[in-house]
């Protein structure tokens, strides 16, 4: 956990780093683009939480600051990071569709797929997030003195239940839908582009041919990437959502401590922690490509 974990994130922190700047040059025009830049950047978050995270619970996990920093820091910090992240796919997922079911050559792209929309549902995503974690500053106590940490009685009121429930839904069960509903309208929208996209090839002349040849080329690479990056989340963000030590207790126990197992937990948030990672990591690495 200490060793490959960190390895592991620390390479995605570089990858994103580096796909944020690239996605972020001004030939990059596309709402697309700027979107995945937000993603970038998030990720980056994502990646550098969870080294700290890795270190705090292996190398300094007798260190009263680091114990603070992994129950009072990162649970909620990281809770922002890629909530916000989820959302700003399930937006990209239905700026791709528009883009693809509604672009006329003649009027460019739809207003829904433009640069100043995309900035303003970034926005939109990163302030929801943050509002919906900031009751988990509130879960956790740690005592510095022993590097002990403590539940607070909001962990175990209705009110947390509540919002946890509600948090989840919003940030994890609905992205995830719309992702999935997202990717079959994507494909369907995405023939049809295609078959239109070809004959446009075959009917322009040998100057227009080409350039209509290297704009479709560049919207398969971007439309494919965009599903992988979809894919991926399904694999890596669900289930570290539903092990956290937010969210499992109630989300996978209904709020009774009887029937969980802490060490049984615990060893399937080190294996899922590490799942996030490699999407984490290896989901942009696919888009630079």
């Amino acid at each position: 956990y200490g060793l490959a974990v960190p390895t592991l994130s620390s390479f995605g922190l570089c990858a994103n780093l580096i796909n944020g700047v690239v996605f972020m040059r001004p030939k990059m025009t596309p709402s697309a683009f700027t979107y995945l830049a937000a993603l970038s950047w998030l990720d980056c978050a994502s990646c550098l939480l969870i080294t700290l995270t890795a270190l705090s619970r292996s190398y300094f996990y007798r260190s009263p600051a680091w114990v603070a920093y992994d129950y009072q820091w990162q649970t909620p910090l990281f809770g922002i990071s890629t909530g916000a992240a989820n959302l700003i796919l399930a937006f990209v997922s239905l700026d791709r569709f528009i883009y693809l079911s509604r672009f006329a050559a003649s009027n460019g792209a739809p207003r829904f797929c433009r640069r100043k929309v995309a900035r303003l549902m970034i926005c939109l995503a990163i302030l929801i997030s943050v509002l919906l974690n900031i009751p988990y500053f509130f879960c956790f106590v740690v005592d510095l003195n022993t590097a002990t940490c403590h539940v607070t009685n909001f962990y175990y009121s209705k009110l947390y239940q509540v919002h946890n429930w509600f948090s989840f839904t919003l940030l994890a069960v609905t992205p995830a839908i719309c992702l999935l509903l997202g990717n079959a309208a994507i494909i369907i929208a995405f023939r049809r582009w295609t078959k239109q996209g070809k004959r446009c090839q075959q009917s322009c002349s040998r100057d227009n041919g080409r350039n209509t040849n290297k704009r479709y080329q560049h919207q398969v690479k971007l439309t494919v990437s965009i599903l992988i990056v979809i894919t991926l989340y399904m694999v890596g963000e669900l289930p570290a959502h539903m092990t956290s030590r937010k969210s499992s207790l109630n989300l996978l126990f209904g709020g009774d401590t009887s029937k969980m197992n802490p060490e049984l937990m615990e060893h399937l948030e080190v294996i899922f922690i590490t799942l996030n990672v490699l999407k984490l990591s290896s989901s942009f690495l696919l888009i630079s490509k």
